[in-house]
């Protein structure tokens, strides 16, 4: 679940770093929808925060200046 959370973020970030990918978006929600869906609160809670901390690694990483890399972001999006 862990590699579908961290590709689904990876996949987020090309999608919001390309005007051309905005359908990319749509589809890289659903390994977090599925995970929200299966796990308790918590886990799911979990999960969904290392979603958004994988978006903003993989954002930072891969040049996308959409997202600000500072240390609010990263826990606005974790």
């Amino acid at each position: 679940m862990a590699a579908a959370l961290l590709l689904g973020a990876y996949l987020m970030a090309v999608s919001i770093g390309s005007p051309s990918y905005w359908w990319l978006g749509w589809i890289t929600l659903l390994p977090l929808f599925h995970a929200i869906r299966v796990f308790r609160p918590l886990p799911a809670g979990l999960a969904g925060g290392f979603w958004g901390a994988s978006l903003f690694v993989c954002s930072a990483v891969i040049g996308n200046n959409s997202i600000d890399p500072s240390a609010f972001s990263l826990v606005s999006l974790a």
